[in-house]
């Protein structure tokens, strides 16, 4: 299911990753760099599918993934979670959405160690609401 997840994610991705400003909430830490990516996810994204029934939610393994895959993006090779040192997550995650997973490295280079992500979503053209935030060793 994972391999399959991923490739679901790659999929998703609405091109790469991009320098952005952190959104404001105090969690990405100043003077260190921002990435953005932003994700399409559909009702038929796979990590929708029986969770839950009825009402689909993006779950917290998806959205740590969704994290992974940026990291990974800016530092081929960086695949390995080695640690969730943190993770908070603050609102659902419905179809359809658009996810903006923002990440920060541990210094200006990005590269293996402690990360920062937020993950934002917004519905139809909607406000972007707080998703997650979380830290992962990445490795």
């Amino acid at each position: 299911m994972t391999s399959r997840l991923t490739e679901s994610i790659r999929r998703a991705a609405l091109g790469p990753p991009e320098k952005d400003e952190a959104p404001e909430n105090g969690f990405l830490k100043p003077g260190l760099p921002v990435w953005r990516r932003l994700y399409g996810l559909k009702e038929d994204f796979l990590a929708f599918q029986g969770h839950f029934e009825g009402r689909p939610v993006l779950p917290a393994l998806a959205q740590t993934l969704l994290a992974k895959d940026v990291a990974g993006e800016l530092c081929p090779g960086l695949d390995f979670i080695e640690t969730i040192v943190s993770a908070k997550f603050l609102g659902l995650v419905e179809p359809p959405a658009v996810v903006a997973v923002y990440a920060q490295p541990p210094s200006a280079e990005p590269g293996p160690g402690q990360w920062r992500f937020q993950l934002t979503t917004a519905q139809s053209g909607g406000p972007a609401s707080p998703a997650a935030v979380m830290r992962l060793e990445l490795r």
